[in-house]
């Protein structure tokens, strides 16, 4: 609780939520590292880059996903759904497009909610989420949900960019402990307690930064 108390308490200082509307997500079906396709106006207004960490939260339900980039078919449908204005006989002609495919038309969802509109008022961004992560917080297509940046994330990246100054901080302070060592000025914890959460950090960088170079 206090992990999620101290960390709504940071969201609320920087980090910008979008609403977007669910959509399925068929070329991407994983179940180890959920995936979300988003569209360049959404990760610009939340601050991510493709391959970043992101959240997506609904009624009391949450899920960190990797951020990817629409296929070429979703960045079609996106921009046959989202603009200005339209007349009916096209929003008939863009459910016939959509009829068959694995996207749900949102045009549809207005009818179902007896929102009959001839603007895109009601329409909003569409997110394509794997099942995995619409399973993870029960949505359904066409449901809304909020989308914003992983706190979390974006604290081990920073972190893990940091590699290049703990290198530095070890190859100062292994000549200083070693001229301490000689001189007898060396207490025989001061080394292994400074070096070794240095090196760990070192090594766990290493290991970990091409995950969080996107």
């Amino acid at each position: 609780r206090s992990v999620n108390a101290m960390e709504a308490a940071l969201m609320t200082l920087n980090y910008q939520k979008v609403v977007a509307r669910v959509q399925q997500n068929a070329p991407f079906m994983e179940s180890r590292t959920p995936v979300a396709c988003v569209c360049d106006e959404i990760a610009d207004s939340i601050g991510a880059r493709y391959g970043d960490e992101i959240v997506v939260e609904t009624e009391g339900k949450k899920i960190r996903v990797r951020c990817a980039r629409l296929t070429p078919f979703m960045r079609e449908y996106h921009d046959s759904v989202i603009g200005s204005s339209m007349s009916r006989a096209e929003m008939d002609e863009i459910n016939k497009k959509y009829e068959n495919t694995w996207v749900e038309n949102p045009f549809n969802f207005l009818t179902r909610s007896g929102i009959v509109s001839r603007t895109y008022d009601e329409l909003i961004h569409p997110i394509f989420m794997d099942q995995t992560s619409r399973k993870a917080i029960g949505v359904k297509p066409l449901e809304p949900v909020k989308v914003r940046r992983s706190f979390w994330w974006e604290l081990r990246k920073k972190l893990n960019s940091f590699s290049s100054i703990g290198m530095l901080a070890v190859s100062i302070l292994i000549p200083h402990f070693i001229v301490m060592h000689t001189q007898g000025d060396l207490p025989p914890w001061l080394a292994p307690a400074t070096l070794a959460p240095l090196l760990a950090f070192i090594i766990w960088s290493m290991l970990t930064t091409s995950k969080y170079e996107t």
